[in-house]
């Protein structure tokens, strides 16, 4: 089995797949998708491709049950993030104990791995269907399985979201929101301070307040997640050198534990606000949010994968996956991959000893799921 998945994984890993909406040009997914048609039709699975923008299609390959068994939903996203620093990113270097290339890790092996156990599920006649879902832009916006949700066809009895937790059962991770304070001043001539009202210098202690209220949230972790955290993400202020900056626009991400949400948020921006003295003045709005996940560790889907890998960690993951969007539509979603290194970096690479443990549990929980 191991042997077919890093043949798939190999291919799919030559083929250029990044996201456009992060790298604005980029080829996006539809050469990597029509593949995975391809490989699917030839192993006798079913497959639907959605269209989700022009260029980007998501793959959703199904292996049919006998009926009357439980559904499962194996979901790995097919874009991959920019290339920048890499002299030849899609050239694939297997080694002794490895496997290097963009992608590889996040998540290429994730749709390999299903893909070849959906069709080994089609040929042992289990009575639940295995669906296999091959999202686009999971780096960006999440359009693959927003769309996939919206479809409404494919809802399954649970999921398993195929990002990389070295080999960790995660069952919770942290959402996040985004936000933006603009301190307004007043434009004026660099040479006359009494009309002119610094935005950039009234801004001072919206980015102290930040710091203070980091510290605050630092000190309130969940049993689970963590604490939530907040900090500036970027800021923008100005025109030129010789006029007061009229306004300064920070956005600032929070990343949400448990029990939090845009309203909280929003609550603590128009603190922040409040910090700004006269003559300036500030706003805030809250700009777009992903909930967190958390998912009860005693739900099937997580006990069958505990089953599969007794040995195995159950916990929380640090960043955030399409695990959440699945579970709020009410599909029980848990997050399990192999482990390695190098995700968005220069290097990034497979861990094979992993993708063994990997490769096995998984099936096994397919097999025990779906049964």
């Amino acid at each position: 089995m191991i042997e077919e998945i890093i043949e798939l994984l190999t291919d799919l890993v030559a083929i250029d797949s990044v996201n456009p909406d992060l790298v604005p040009g980029a080829v996006g997914e539809a050469a990597v998708a029509a593949h995975i048609a391809e490989w699917a039709r030839t192993a006798g699975l079913e497959v639907f491709v959605d269209e989700v923008e022009p260029g980007r299609p998501n793959v959703i390959v199904t292996a049919r049950g006998l009926g009357g068994g439980r559904s499962l939903m194996l979901n790995a996203h097919t874009d991959v993030v920019g290339t920048a620093g890499y002299d030849d990113p899609f050239e694939v270097v297997v080694e002794a104990d490895r496997i290097r290339g963009r992608g590889v890790l996040d998540t290429k092996i994730g749709v390999a791995t299903a893909l070849v156990l959906a069709r080994r599920a089609g040929a042992l006649g289990l009575r639940g269907d295995v669906v296999v879902a091959c999202v686009v832009d999971e780096e960006c916006g999440s359009k693959g399985t927003d769309a996939l949700i919206a479809d409404g066809r494919f809802h399954t009895d649970a999921a398993i979201v195929l990002e990389p937790t070295e080999l960790v059962i995660v069952h919770a991770h942290r959402g996040w929101a985004w936000g933006r304070i603009t301190v307004h001043g007043r434009a004026a001539h660099g040479s006359r301070p009494d009309l002119g009202i610094d935005a950039i210098v009234h801004a001072a202690p919206v980015l102290a307040g930040l710091g203070v209220l980091q510290q605050r949230l630092a000190t309130a972790p969940h049993a689970v997640t963590g604490p939530s955290s907040i900090h500036a993400g970027l800021i923008t202020g100005g025109a030129e050198m010789s006029t007061y900056p009229a306004s300064v626009q920070i956005d600032v991400e929070r990343r949400n534990m448990p029990g939090d949400d845009e309203t909280t948020l929003a609550a603590e921006l128009d603190e922040l606000c409040a910090l700004v003295d006269a003559p300036a003045h500030a706003v805030a709005a809250t700009t777009f949010g992903r909930s967190p996940l958390m998912t009860d560790p005693e739900e099937p889907i997580v006990r069958a994968l505990r089953a599969a890998g007794p040995d195995l960690a159950v916990g929380a993951a640090s960043f955030w996956t399409d695990a959440a969007l699945l579970s709020e539509a009410g599909i029980p979603s848990v997050v399990f991959g192999p482990g390695g290194g190098g995700i968005h970096e220069t290097e990034e690479w497979l861990d094979l000893a992993s993708l063994e443990t990997f490769g096995r549990v998984l099936w096994d929980t397919v097999q025990a799921f779906c049964a």
